[in-house]
């Protein structure tokens, strides 16, 4: 899947100009008690960006020479509309245990507040270090470019670490459905008292999105929020984007064609599931020696992605055990069931949704975007796929993301 620190190294220089604050506070929501999932603990403003110093994120030309690898039809947002000013937001959520715990996430809000903006809640994709997580701004290329497309645009983003990333010491419910739906929710609750506080007016819309891992939360939030018929938080449409919303299939497939992020993320997955779940595997079964004894650390949210896809084995193959693969093989195995249950594509939307994905994706299929859109087809006329041609996982990000602003653009 594809990671934040690898989105645009292909094609893009970025070059950040902000006035950066510091982002630890005199006191931390990690040490004290908490209010109720969903309630925004402490906010702290982490940075203030002028129109120029948007303009000049990108070197010139470098996000029409992305597009320019496509049909043509994908445009720039072109020149910052407005300021902004950034916040790193602490908030409540409930982690899989059901306990209340503390998270952080970003928050970008127009700057002069003046009118009334929608909300934008943008899911992230797959991180390994929990500081290249949303709120470490400068870090993270993602917020970065919310940051340019969406929030200098008259958006108000939304942008949840999630547990276990950012300001969260735990481990990462990584594809954890449920989990990843009520952090979102919950940062998006957290968002909306925080603008109360700032002066910042909402228009009552509300956009969902993300990319990769954040394809299968914005699946997971969207169903969320519209299961639960929430009428605080209507879903006004919904973009995501190359996710693995049936997570078997895109097991199955690395085991056969593995990519270079095959190994880190089946890894990952199972030690967030064999803690979200309790389900109390033995590593000794799961992973072949030395990993065994060291996955676990080097999965610790502290490794950069570089060292880990440089330590784990390319081909899972050599990575788990013999007899684990066989189970996974037949269905007979914890880890399997678990995996199922976590598919976000078995359900109707209500709200317009468009599947964009591209046709080349060298680490989520396409087919993973067409059985999900089958399928909710058949409940749903608010579907649509959007094929956006000859790219792959990480070249298809900014097309994507840049077509789905314009579909937003047309419900403000």
């Amino acid at each position: 899947m594809m990671t934040s620190a690898k989105i645009l190294f292909t094609a893009l220089v970025l070059i950040l100009m902000a006035v950066i604050l510091p982002l630890s506070g005199s006191h931390s929501a990690f040490a004290e008690k908490l209010p109720p999932p969903g309630e925004l603990v402490r906010y702290k403003l982490i940075g203030a960006y002028a129109k120029p110093q948007i303009d000049s994120l990108f070197k010139p030309g470098a996000l029409e020479n992305m597009l320019s690898k496509g049909d043509g039809n994908v445009k720039t947002p072109g020149s910052a509309e407005n300021a902004v000013k950034a916040y790193l937001v602490e908030y409540s959520t409930a982690n899989t245990d059901g306990k209340t715990v503390a998270v952080s996430g970003l928050l970008l809000v127009p700057d002069p507040s003046s009118g009334q903006f929608p909300v934008l809640s943008y899911q992230h994709g797959t991180i390994f270090e929990r500081r290249k997580a949303p709120s470490y701004l400068n870090s993270c290329s993602e917020s970065i470019l919310m940051l340019h497309t969406f929030a200098a645009h008259g958006y108000v983003v939304s942008m949840p670490d999630y547990i276990g990333l950012g300001r969260s010491p735990l481990m990462h419910p990584y594809l954890v459905a449920g989990s990843e739906a009520s952090s979102s929710l919950d940062m998006l609750k957290a968002s909306k008292q925080l603008c109360a506080k700032l002066g910042v007016a909402l228009n009552g819309t509300l956009f969902l999105a993300g990319y990769s891992q954040g394809g299968h939360s914005t699946m997971a939030l969207q169903r969320l929020l519209e299961t639960e018929h929430r009428p605080d938080l209507p879903v006004t449409a919904s973009a995501p984007m190359a996710g693995p919303y049936n997570l078997y299939m895109l097991w199955s497939t690395w085991i056969g064609r593995p990519c270079y992020l095959s190994s880190a993320v089946m890894a990952k997955g199972v030690l967030a599931y064999n803690n979200a779940y309790n389900l109390k595997l033995p590593m000794g079964e799961i992973f072949r020696p030395p990993y065994d004894g060291t996955v676990a650390t080097l999965l610790d949210g502290n490794h950069r992605e570089e060292e880990i896809i440089g330590i784990l084995p390319r081909n899972p193959a050599a990575l788990f055990t013999r007899s684990f693969l066989k189970r996974m093989n037949t269905g007979n195995h914890p880890f399997y069931t678990t995996m199922k249950a976590n598919n976000t594509y078995e359900w109707y939307p209500e709200a317009p949704t468009t599947l964009y994905h591209g046709m080349k994706d060298d680490v989520v299929p396409y087919k993973a975007s067409e059985i999900a859109y089958y399928f909710m087809k058949r409940g749903s006329d608010k579907v649509r796929i959007c094929n956006l041609g000859d790219y792959n996982h990480m070249t298809a990000f900014i097309p994507a993301l840049f077509t789905a602003k314009g579909w937003f653009d047309s419900y403000r």
